[in-house]
């Protein structure tokens, strides 16, 4: 029992880009995104100031792209089984 190996890799991303190691964060948000640890990523990529620095690096943006189709991957599944009945439609 315990966590694992990479379990705070979106945390020692944050503490790295307030220090400005662009390297490390970038590494830790490729471990982020490779393990799917892609909570609140709209925010992250999108929003958070945090990471405004790094909006134009093509290593950031390579990222986004992945998790962008993660999500597209999970819509499309979610909305396989909602025809098959498995989950129910949102209430409007």
């Amino acid at each position: 029992v315990g966590r694992t190996e990479n379990w705070f890799s979106r945390e020692r991303a944050a503490a790295f880009a307030v220090l400005r190691d662009d390297g490390r964060t970038l590494d830790e948000l490729e471990i982020s995104v490779r393990t799917g640890k892609l909570y609140r990523w709209w925010y992250l990529a999108g929003h958070d100031p945090l990471y405004a620095h790094l909006r134009g690096n093509p290593r950031f943006q390579a990222l986004d792209a992945q998790a962008r189709q993660h999500i597209v991957r999970q819509r499309t599944l979610l909305e396989e089984m909602r025809r098959k009945g498995a989950v129910p439609r949102r209430a409007e």
